[in-house]
């Protein structure tokens, strides 16, 4: 059975649906900094530099995605649902 990795800059925190990790000391999900790398068309470094966060965090970051891809996914399309409910229900 293979060891999950530990990350230094990455962090759980208790939602009621969310599971994947979030960057410590921000409220900012892994799936929502990538979104904003690819977004922006962001290097590691431009990222590093725009959100005030250390390269090894990016770092850890991408690959915690990588690693958890459809988690992010799964999420990703979760909160569009609600989003969408919220909008039909107004």
């Amino acid at each position: 059975m293979a060891q999950k990795p530990s990350y230094e800059h990455l962090v759980s925190a208790p939602h009621r649906w969310r599971r994947q990790l979030l960057l410590k000391g921000r409220r900012i999900t892994v799936g929502q900094l990538v979104g904003q790398m690819r977004a922006n068309d962001w290097d590691v470094d431009r990222t590093s530099s725009e959100l005030e966060l250390s390269r090894e965090a990016v770092i850890e970051a991408l690959d915690y995605a990588s690693r958890y891809a459809n988690l992010i996914a799964e999420e990703a399309a979760e909160e569009k649902r609600a989003v969408e409910n919220a909008t039909t229900a107004l």
